[in-house]
C-alpha cells in the first residue's frame, strides 16, 4: 500500500491538473501543494461540487444525438475525480490534524455529491437515448465508456422503481460514510509497541549460545535491518517503540525473525480499528 501510494503521488506530480488558489480554480504543474489549510480545502470541496453540479447540468441540456457529451462526461470524471484523489491523500498524510478532519469532511461531501450525480434517474435516461442515437456513429472506445456509464447506474439500481432506487440510494450514502469513518480510524491511530532487539531478531553472541545451530541458520543472525531500526524511537527502558503505520508495521513484519513478534503485531494490525 505504500509503495502504491508513492505511485499515485508520483504520476499526481507529473500530471498537469487544476487546482484551487486563492479562491480561483488555476493550471499547475502539479495539484499536490503542501501549502494548504482548513478553510481552502472548504473552498476547494466546495468549488468542485458546483462546478461539477454545472457540468452534469450542462450535459442534460445538451442533444443527445451529439457525441461531444461523451467529452464533457469524461471531462466531468477528470475534475472530480482528480480533486477527490488529492483530497484524499491530504486526509491521509497530511501533518496537521485539523487539516486532516477537514480533508475527511470534504471527502464525505464529494463521495455523497458522486452518490447523487449516479443516481440521477434523468442522466440515466438521457445516457440510454443517447446510446440509442449515437450507437452507429461512435468508435469502439467512445462506445465501450458509454456502456459502462449506463452500465454502473444500472447496477446502482436506476432501472428499478423509485421506493426500491431510495432505499440503494440511502444504503450507498451510509457505506460511503463509513469507508470514510474507516480510513479516518486507520490514519488516526496510535498504538505502539516495545520490543528490543533480540524480539526483533538481532541476536548478540550470548543470546546466539542459546539456540542449536539450525535454528540459528533459520534466524541468520539478520532480523529487522539496522538503519530501519536506528530510525524507530525509544522508551524509557531503552526498547524500540514499533507503530502499527504502514512505513513501520511492513518491514517489521518483512524482516523480524521471530514469530512470536510477528504474532503480536499482526493480531494488532488487524484488530487496530476496534
Amino acid at each position: 500500500i505504500f509503495f502504491k501510494f508513492r505511485q499515485i503521488t508520483k504520476f499526481l506530480s507529473q500530471s498537469r491538473l487544476v487546482y484551487l488558489s486563492k479562491s480561483r480554480t488555476i493550471m499547475a504543474d502539479s495539484i499536490l501543494k503542501w501549502d494548504v489549510n482548513s478553510e481552502r480545502i472548504r473552498a476547494m470541496s466546495q468549488d468542485l461540487i458546483v462546478q461539477a453540479r454545472k457540468q452534469s447540468e450542462k450535459i442534460l441540456c445538451s442533444n443527445p444525438a451529439d457525441s461531444e457529451i461523451l467529452k464533457a462526461m469524461n471531462e466531468l470524471d477528470k475534475n472530480l475525480g482528480n480533486g477527490l484523489c488529492y483530497i484524499n491523500i491530504l486526509k491521509s498524510v497530511f501533518p496537521d490534524k485539523s487539516v486532516r478532519d477537514t480533508s475527511s469532511d470534504a471527502v464525505a461531501e464529494l463521495n455523497k455529491l458522486i452518490i447523487e450525480l449516479r443516481m440521477d434517474k434523468k442522466f440515466y435516461e438521457f445516457l440510454e437515448k443517447a446510446r440509442t442515437q449515437l450507437d452507429q456513429h461512435l468508435d469502439n472506445e467512445s462506445r465501450r465508456y458509454l456502456d459502462k456509464n449506463i452500465l454502473e447506474r444500472k447496477l446502482d439500481g436506476l432501472h428499478l422503481d423509485d421506493n426500491t432506487l431510495n432505499q440503494v440510494k440511502i444504503l450507498n450514502e451510509k457505506i460511503s460514510d463509513l469507508c470514510v469513518e474507516f480510513s479516518k480510524n486507520c490514519n488516526e491511530e496510535s498504538s505502539k509497541f516495545s520490543f528490543n532487539k533480540e524480539q526483533l531478531g538481532k541476536f548478540n553472541l550470548f543470546s546466539v549460545k542459546k539456540y542449536k545451530f539450525s535454528i540459528c541458520r533459520y534466524y541468520n543472525f539478520k532480523g529487522v535491518n539496522e538503519n530501519f531500526l536506528n530510525s524507530l524511537p525509544k522508551d524509557n527502558e531503552g526498547n524500540y517503540e514499533v507503530s502499527l503505520k504502514y512505513p513501520v508495521y511492513y518491514p517489521v513484519m518483512k524482516e523480524c525473525r521471530v514469530p512470536e513478534t510477528r504474532r503480536k503485531l499482526n493480531i494488532a494490525f488487524d484488530s487496530r480499528y476496534f
